[in-house]
């Protein structure tokens, strides 16, 4: 039996077509993923990707916080900035007025380690934190710390892990380098300059609470039959350098004669004895510029 389309259908027939179409609606909706609709000019929907080509600006002349984004549970994150290629940003803080900040990080914990800023690289070759002031004239600061209270620490640096001690009192910089004997605490380079200058009006430029090393020092032999050495220092000889050498072994009579800079040739140091040696005999030498 065929149906004829041209009979009406009942208005229950239309009815159970209505709920099935809906039902359908209902279903593609649920499944489908919902499009994103906040762009510019539009609103910010919560729960979703916000895309925009131009800048979202809030502004504020009175003494509160303009956007606060804030993290309670364990591993939860407040604000964050990333950025995926080279030359872009994941989160840029500037000030233009003089004593503003930037960023400016607080905690606020009265006890227990609590942090203000926390860098962190995993990368072969990476970087942490990256301070950087270029400005032409004037005083400028790519890191500043600052220590207010007694036992505060400006800067702290640490290499190596199991924890790190606590610095002296009133600490402007403080490394630390634990476990591995090759690490360093605090390293000052400089190709043609100064490395580490360290400076006191009335008190004590440089303490020093253990062992010293330089590559400005060493050892030498006067071997039998001589009665001086000559030593290569590294780094070469200017001006008028001090140049001080001493016996590392008891020979009756014998001593330290001079320590003769630049000679035999530039670079290099000659220590005499007072006598020939009739055996082998080490010197300990040192060049101070």
């Amino acid at each position: 039996m065929t149906i004829d389309s041209a009979i009406p259908r009942s208005r229950r027939a239309l009815l159970t077509a209505g709920l099935a179409a809906g039902a359908a609606a209902v279903a593609s909706a649920v499944t489908l993923p919902l499009p994103v609709k906040a762009t510019n000019g539009g609103s910010v929907i919560l729960g979703q990707d916000n895309d925009a080509t131009a800048m979202t600006r809030i502004a504020s002349s009175t003494a509160f916080a303009v956007f606060q984004g804030e993290a309670s549970g364990s591993s939860t994150i407040g604000v964050l900035g990333a950025a995926y290629d080279g030359a872009s940003t994941g989160v840029w803080g500037q000030s233009s007025t003089t004593g503003g900040y930037g960023v400016y990080a607080y905690a606020s914990a009265a006890t227990g380690t609590n942090y203000g800023v926390f860098a962190r690289t995993d990368s072969d070759g990476g970087v942490g934190l990256f301070g950087w002031a270029d400005a032409a004239t004037g005083s400028t600061r790519g890191v500043l710390g600052q220590a207010s209270s007694p036992g505060g620490t400006g800067v702290q640096g640490y290499s190596g892990t199991g924890g790190w001690p606590e610095p002296s009192p009133k600490t402007g910089v403080h490394g630390y380098a634990a476990q591995d004997s090759a690490a360093i605490g605090v390293k000052g380079e400089s190709p043609a300059g100064t490395g580490v200058h360290a400076r006191s009006t009335t008190g004590t430029a440089l303490s020093i609470d253990g062992k010293t090393h330089s590559s400005r020092s060493g050892k030498a032999t006067v071997l039998a039959g001589h009665r001086s050495v000559d030593v290569t220092v590294p780094g070469g000889l200017s001006g008028t350098p001090l140049c001080f050498a001493n016996l590392r072994i008891y020979r009756s009579g014998v001593a330290v004669a001079a320590v003769r800079p630049n000679y035999p040739s530039s670079g290099k140091i000659r220590i005499y004895l007072t006598k020939v040696m009739t055996s082998s005999t080490a010197v300990s030498w040192m060049v101070m510029d």
